[in-house]
């Protein structure tokens, strides 16, 4: 299982204690932001999982249509609407 986790810009994830907890999976954590679909379904494309830390990364249809593998995403917070449901 591929989990990435989006725009953690302060980079804390992997300061959390439970962070640990993500040890037995395949996982990146990314602290910069891209924009555009291009880049984003390139950083995505082996990710079964999304972490989204709030609302910077908006995942729109054309996004989604380009990441096969995607079977969840998870957003941190309260939903807005960059996600596309």
């Amino acid at each position: 299982m591929n989990i990435v986790i989006l725009d953690d810009y302060q980079d804390a994830v992997r300061k959390l204690q439970c962070a640990s907890r993500l040890e037995a999976y395949s996982t990146k954590v990314f602290t910069n932001t891209v924009k555009g679909i291009g880049q984003l379904s390139v950083r995505l494309r082996e990710a079964d999982i999304i972490i989204l830390i709030r609302e910077r990364t908006p995942i729109t249809r054309q996004l989604l249509d380009k990441l096969p593998r995607l079977k969840l995403v998870v957003q941190t917070g309260r939903l807005g609407n960059h996600v596309d449901v």
